[in-house]
């Protein structure tokens, strides 16, 4: 096909440019095939630009779509989900600039680019990310002028760029307007979630899930208390899912289906029990001091959140469950925040069990761990109380288990093998067969999963990393209701009293393995000054920016009064009026600088003018270059300030006719001193 419009070179460069850059964003989540394919495209753009290469053909066209389809299917195995959609996005636009064969086609490439760039805000809404992709909006931005430019050459090339610059700028006051003022909508469009969970806590445990998470520093989320210190860390038990149903091997949670007295999930979260179904809030009994706290919640992918035992939160968006545990409506898939109450003492269910539930938390499978429990039929026979009991079980790890992040593997009996064998875990193995002896001693137990310990830093709020990852225990107890209890601080109390960082961190490496992880070289005293200050950074950007919805309402108050749509409209009405009126102003000011050719125009009249009135009139259709030969060739050189005049009317037919404006002023001077 012959092309019947040539890209310009500027829309050219700043459109490799743009895609270029917008796939190193997507680096992390792009096959490395797809980037490959892209710097390909655009070696062969630049041939075609140059024309040495000829566009591909239909049978290469062909062969590019049949291959590009397979190595998707190759690399993603499905062809829904954010990852295999950002990936064909990339794909086609590398493939679309090949076939470029009007301007139109440029255009719709660059809508695409548009679209592409602002994907990497869907992974990740860090300050740096939105930083990157307003850089990538403004090459995209370039190119989109770039196409529209006929001029060629150096400074035409740097020409787009700066267009572009001045484009964005003068959308940031209405973009930041939009932002303050318009209420928060759900997305419009959805894509399927992430395959892969990207949080340190699953939601199931057998052995070997945590063996990973002990040498993993990324960020879990962080808190903050609206008012004096952080509870000590022995307190921060920052719980997760509850893990109630056992198969032998590994632990889960219970399916909602089986809560059948009632709503499983409390919304709002008033702790009243107004809700309609959710009665059994009123058997949450909470004490102490009220503290209340906001948490920053990385990506999950998932519904549950994490809190401190007995939460509340009045947030629409945040449930808690029967299990008490908090969950949010949507997966988290962005940054969540979300506020929190919490009470130093509390105790849930403290009247009674219900049939249907005792027989949860006291089930096993039959057939697995003979001898555990045969002892915990004779040690519960020969406990005088559940309390005994339980202090029995904890006095065991203390003696005779060894706390470590690298246990050996356990066959089909894992909690015989566990206790009679290696004796060597970490939480899960020690929850796990905590949990099994109470069950089998015929005392109700669960495991419940979550984060303990945090980081605290030094602007006062706290880091949770997965490493602080961790399980634990509850026993129910009559009259007490659920208790936790924390077999691993029974082995090893000082990974629970300093927390994790203390206690893994004999070894700054073992922290974390990534060797970009700024984690991983704490030891290190500016280097871990540098990831305080930029935590600080991200920390700040996620509360005020991102979390700027919850305070919404209150700043619209603060500056509109009453809210309404008549009042946003006109708080819009007016932010417009005013870009237009800098718009306006800008573009008069341009005209300005218009006019300054007829104030040339206007002088050199006045000097005829003054000529004219001297005795030396310029004739009828006199050109200035033959008004200023005339003179020069007359009595006129002997009058008194004629080298003015006569000066002053070269250097009009020098900035008139050469193209040469720096002599305007110089023609001005010389002009006002003929009198």
């Amino acid at each position: 096909m012959t092309p019947q419009w040539q890209i310009p070179r500027a829309g050219l460069v700043w459109l490799i440019c743009a895609q270029l850059a917008i796939a190193a964003g997507l680096f992390a989540v792009l096959p490395l095939w797809i980037l490959m394919v892209l710097v390909l495209s655009c070696l062969w753009r630049i041939q075609i630009y140059r024309g040495v290469w000829s566009y591909p053909g239909r049978w290469s066209k062909l062969l590019l779509l049949i291959l590009n389809i397979a190595a998707m299917v190759f690399s993603f195995d499905r062809f829904t989900g954010l990852e295999p959609l950002t990936a064909l996005l990339v794909s086609a636009a590398a493939f679309k600039l090949l076939e470029m064969h009007r301007r139109s086609d440029g255009l719709k490439l660059i809508f695409v680019c548009y679209f592409t760039a602002s994907l990497q805000l869907l992974y990740e809404q860090t300050i740096a990310v939105g930083g990157y992709t307003l850089f990538c909006l403004l090459l995209v931005t370039a190119a989109l002028t770039g196409i529209f430019q006929r001029a060629e050459g150096h400074a035409a090339t740097w020409a787009p760029l700066k267009r572009g610059t001045a484009l964005l700028s003068q959308s940031l006051p209405l973009m930041v307007v939009l932002f303050l003022v318009l209420p928060r909508l759900p997305a419009f469009w959805a894509v399927p979630g992430q395959q892969q969970a990207s949080t340190g806590v699953s939601g199931e445990m057998s052995p070997g899930d945590f063996s990973r998470l002990g040498k993993n520093g990324d960020l879990a989320f962080r808190v903050s208390f609206e008012k004096g210190a952080p509870p000590s860390p022995d307190l921060l038990y920052w719980r997760g899912p509850v893990l109630t149903h056992f198969d032998g091997r590994r632990w889960s949670q219970l399916d909602p289906i089986n809560f059948g007295d009632g709503s499983h999930v409390a919304w709002g979260g008033n702790g009243t029990g107004g809700k309609s179904g959710s009665h059994w809030l009123q058997r949450i009994q909470r004490g102490g001091q009220q503290r209340d706290y906001t948490v920053v919640m990385e990506p999950t992918q998932r519904l549950w959140l994490f809190a401190l035992l007995a939460p509340d939160s009045n947030d629409s968006s945040v449930g808690i469950t029967r299990e008490m545990r908090l969950v949010s409506r949507q997966p988290v898939s962005g940054k969540k925040q979300y506020s929190v109450s919490w009470w130093p003492q509390y105790r849930y269910f403290a009247d009674t069990l219900v049939p249907w539930q005792r027989f949860q938390v006291l089930k096993l499978p039959k057939g697995y761990n003979p001898r555990a429990v045969a002892l915990a039929t004779q040690w519960r026979e020969e406990s005088v109380t559940e309390e005994a009991y339980i202090q029995r079980v904890l006095q065991w790890f203390n003696r005779e288990f060894t706390y470590t992040l690298e246990p050996p593997a356990l066959g089909r009996n894992t909690v015989d093998e566990f206790l009679w064998g290696s004796q060597r875990g970490f939480c899960e193995h020690y929850a796990g067969s905590f949990v099994f002896l109470m069950r089998a001693g015929g005392v109700p137990a669960r495991v419940v999963t979550g984060y303990q310990g945090a980081e605290a830093h030094p602007d006062g709020y706290l880091l949770v990393h997965q490493y602080n990852a961790h399980a634990w225990a509850e026993v129910w107890l009559e009259g007490r209701g659920w208790v936790r209890v924390d077999p691993t601080a029974a082995v090893a109390p000082e990974r629970i009293e300093q927390g994790a960082e203390s206690f893994f961190g004999q070894s700054a490496t073992s922290l974390a393995e990534d060797g970009f992880s700024l984690s991983r070289y704490r030891h290190i005293g500016w280097l871990n000054s540098l990831r305080l200050q930029l935590d600080a950074l991200d920390y700040y950007w996620s509360t005020w920016v991102l979390g700027y919805q919850s305070q919404q309402k209150s700043f619209l108050q603060r500056w509109l009064g009453e809210i309404s749509w008549r009042s946003i409209g006109l708080l819009l009405f007016a932010t417009g009026g005013l870009v237009m009126l800098m718009t306006l102003l800008w573009l008069l000011r341009g005209s300005l600088k218009a006019r300054r050719q007829p104030a040339l125009q206007r002088q050199f009249v006045k000097l005829c003018r003054r000529l004219a009135k001297a005795g030396w009139p310029r004739a009828s259709a006199e050109g200035p270059r033959d008004y200023r030969l005339r003179l020069e060739a007359s009595e006129f050189k002997q009058r008194t300030k004629s080298q003015n005049a006569l000066l002053a009317l070269k250097l009009y037919e020098k900035v008139c006719y050469g193209d040469q404006p720096q002599h305007a002023e110089a023609f001005y001077r010389e002009a006002k001193q003929f009198r």
